[in-house]
């Protein structure tokens, strides 16, 4: 019996020291969780943190770079999505090198459609954007190189590859 109540406070006692260790939703720093790469976390500390801040203002734009980077691991076509919604409404509140921080942060999970749809967004707003256009041949050459066919017929379809 004595070893049922030992290993049971034992137990418990392990439990809080993980859950403490790991945070809670609300103690946790978004940033120090994507750092960690623990990005689940991230995503969740950070969503009830963009409802309540200014829109459009400096805090916001730092939380959605967050968020959609953290995003983009598991929830690429999301973090796209919700992006792209975000730069949709509110065109002065993104410059071409979030558009192009977030397309690298894709591209390096591999997941090229959705960087190439960024960019995309990017080019026809900043046609002449250097960034955007480093980051068009830097997509072109991840695109051709991985193999990957539906990154090279978005790419195609968007007018950005020959026949």
């Amino acid at each position: 019996m004595r070893l049922n109540t030992s290993l049971s406070t034992i137990l418990g006692a392990t439990l809080l020291a993980t859950l403490t260790a790991c945070g809670s939703g609300a103690d946790a720093d978004p940033f120090t969780l994507i750092q960690e790469g623990n990005y689940a976390a991230a995503v969740a500390a950070i969503k009830p943190q963009l409802a309540t801040v200014e829109q459009g203002s400096s805090e916001h734009k730092e939380l959605l770079l967050a968020y959609t980077e953290a995003l983009a691991v598991d929830s690429p076509g999301k973090a796209k999505d919700e992006f792209i919604a975000a730069f949709d409404k509110n065109k002065n509140f993104l410059v071409p090198k979030d558009l192009v921080y977030i397309a690298n942060r894709m591209a390096g999970e591999k997941h090229l459609v959705e960087a190439i749809a960024v960019m995309d967004k990017g080019k026809k707003t900043w046609p002449s954007d250097e960034g955007l256009s480093v980051l068009l041949e830097e997509l072109k050459v991840a695109a051709s190189s991985s193999g990957d066919e539906d990154a090279k017929s978005a790419l195609k379809g968007l007018g950005y590859l020959g026949d």
